[in-house]
């Protein structure tokens, strides 16, 4: 099965380095640029199905991509952002004044307790729910199916670590762009190969 995997527009908070999370904040001007850049890009491919997170800024750029195809959006909320608890709204300078221990390695979301007391999600939340979503996917689709997946950093970088082998904890070692394109071709094995990652050809003078 081929996940073609893309992380929603830029927004405001994007363009100022804020954690966003679980916080809905919509596509800013550029993001709905890039949308329709990477609308354009994937107009004569096909896909079986198109799903999104429930997030404003994910739903948008999705339903811009379907919509070059006349398929409907499927919403799911394990596609959702990390919930990033305290975190959410700061940008980098904030996060390394108020939580330089923690902002240092973001060690913190492989430790539950640590993530309780950030009201934030665990490593084992994410994954779990990431890969329940792909696991739904694989019964539902046979393997040759194209599955069109808009969603966020976390949930996407979490799918690409499992089906590469690469340890959850060097996850930050992957770049993803905002409506950047991603390819991966999952196995029953529960291995894969990545195609594609963070290709950024079509939004020329968009980043």
């Amino acid at each position: 099965m081929k996940l073609i995997l893309i992380r929603h527009g830029q927004t405001q908070w994007n363009s100022e380095s804020r954690v966003q999370g679980r916080t809905d904040i919509p596509l800013n001007e550029k993001g709905r640029l890039q949308a329709a850049a990477i609308a354009e890009r994937l107009k004569d491919n096909r896909f079986d199905a198109v799903y999104a997170s429930p997030l404003s800024r994910a739903k948008e750029t999705a339903e811009t991509i379907a919509k070059r195809h006349s398929t409907e959006v499927t919403l799911d909320e394990d596609l959702i952002e990390i919930q990033f608890g305290k975190w959410e709204g700061l940008t980098s300078p904030e996060l390394n004044k108020t939580y330089p221990e923690l902002f240092a390695d973001w060690g913190w979301i492989e430790r539950p307790e640590a993530c309780k007391e950030m009201a934030a999600e665990s490593q084992q939340e994410i994954v779990a729910r990431s890969l329940r979503f792909v696991e739904r996917l694989e019964s539902r689709y046979g393997d040759d199916a194209r599955i069109l997946i808009v969603g966020h950093t976390m949930p996407t970088k979490m799918i690409i670590a499992h089906f590469i082998g690469l340890p959850y904890n060097r996850i930050r070692s992957l770049r993803i762009e905002n409506c950047a394109y991603n390819e991966l071709e999952t196995g029953k094995s529960g291995r894969g190969f990545l195609h594609v990652l963070n290709d950024t050809t079509h939004l020329r003078g968009l980043l």
